[in-house]
């Protein structure tokens, strides 16, 4: 699990080259929110400066997965569509597919029934992984809230000592 955790938090640069060689898209995989087959061309739709930008190139779906690896923040939603996990908003059941609404897209992304299980499982590990930081996080605050509770306490406790000695 520490491993899965490791790199479904891991913010990596992916740089994905044109077969020509001659474009390529450079992007760090937090901001990468999807990429489309188009034929042998895959479309990438990343977040850059605050907006929504998009990149054709000629390399395909199959190459560019090959790329991103056992990045677990990506899942294979269809045939045509890599997304990645950390941006879906919201999951529908349509007929004998899915949607995907993601962040940052007006219309939804499509689901196939084949892959929605490794999609919801991927979704599930980084829900677990975040669920965790931040249970982790309210368990510091919560000691460091002890602590000072704690401190509180004995500083009256000394205080009160003091003033019954002095009585």
């Amino acid at each position: 699990l520490e491993h899965k955790i490791a790199k479904a938090n891991e913010n990596q640069a992916l740089v994905f080259e044109s077969e020509t060689r001659n474009e390529k898209v450079m992007v760090q995989s937090n901001d990468l929110i999807c990429i489309k087959a188009e034929g042998n061309y895959s479309l990438f739709l990343y977040a850059m400066n605050g907006s929504i930008q998009s990149k054709l190139l000629r390399l395909s779906l199959k190459n560019a997965e090959a790329i991103i690896g056992d990045n677990q923040l990506f899942s294979r939603s269809h045939r045509s569509y890599i997304v990645n996990t950390e941006k879906i908003k919201k999951i529908k059941s349509v007929g004998n597919s899915y949607q995907l609404w993601v962040e940052g897209l007006s219309e939804p992304l499509p689901a196939s029934r084949q892959n929605i299980s490794d999609l919801k499982s991927n979704i599930n590990l980084i829900w677990t992984v975040s669920s965790f930081v931040l249970a982790k996080a309210a368990l510091f605050n919560q000691n460091r809230t002890n602590i000072h509770h704690k401190n509180a306490i004995f500083h009256n406790q000394q205080k009160t000592d003091l003033k019954n000695i002095k009585a």
